[in-house]
């Protein structure tokens, strides 16, 4: 075998155990708007947290009320790259998300009308950050 053959071998196994690792599971997509709330609450994306790991989007954990603010919403900010958040863990009846990718300058929103804990990642190309929404039940 060649040295060029050999080089390309380890080039596409190293291109599949990227893809394999690094490609979150397929979730459904939920519509996304730039007709999100006027005061809504919002997980910001600083931008140049793509490019530096000590960035952090804020807050790690949004807490909502069902009937009265239960609208999350992502603002990319972050010119430098792209991201995906998703869905991981739902409560009994609530929805699944899927941003994939996001692009600055956009909102991202989705409506959470069951309460409980909602858990989703945020793929960085430095790796995988998490997030918690909690929604409670109207007063």
């Amino acid at each position: 075998m060649s040295v060029s053959t050999i080089v390309i071998l380890v080039l596409v196994a190293i291109a599949a155990l990227a893809y394999y690792f690094g490609t979150p599971p397929p979730l459904p997509t939920v519509s996304t708007s730039s007709n999100c709330p006027a005061e809504p609450a919002e997980v910001v994306i600083p931008n140049g947290v793509g490019s530096n790991s000590t960035y952090k989007y804020q807050p790690r954990t949004l807490t909502l009320v069902v009937g009265s603010n239960n609208t999350a919403v992502w603002d990319d900010q972050d010119t430098w790259s792209t991201h995906v958040v998703i869905s991981v863990s739902v409560p009994p009846g609530g929805v699944q998300w899927n941003f994939n990718p996001m692009t600055a300058g956009h909102t991202y929103c989705v409506t959470l009308d069951a309460p409980g804990t909602y858990t989703y990642e945020m793929y960085m190309p430095y790796g995988v950050v998490e997030g918690t929404i909690v929604v409670r039940a109207a007063p």
